[in-house]
């Protein structure tokens, strides 16, 4: 080898090696795709300049995005007895 230290791997070192890395991957792919779903974690959040915005979406639009509250039906369902007559979205998309 020419004054060079080489090593080999085994094949089945390495196979396991590989193995390991490409589960250590999945799980990280879930746990990021389940902390973006969930709206934690390590999501990103992108920023748009408000006049680029407005230009996209119009001024409606940049209120909608950036000055009104997110909304909830827990006072309807508390109050008024409200149930969605499907308990999923992707059940009422079956059903549909």
């Amino acid at each position: 080898m020419g004054g060079r230290i080489g090593f080999r791997l085994d094949p089945v070192d390495l196979r396991a090696q590989l193995h390991d890395r490409a589960r250590v991957l999945r799980i990280r792919q879930q746990r990021d795709r389940g902390a973006h779903l969930l709206g934690g974690g390590q999501a990103q959040v992108r920023k748009l300049p408000r006049l680029r915005g407005r230009l996209f979406a119009g001024e409606a639009g940049v209120v909608m995005m950036t000055e009104l509250r997110g909304a909830s039906n827990a006072k309807a369902k508390r109050e008024l007895g409200w149930r969605p007559a499907h308990p999923s979205w992707r059940r009422g998309f079956t059903a549909a």
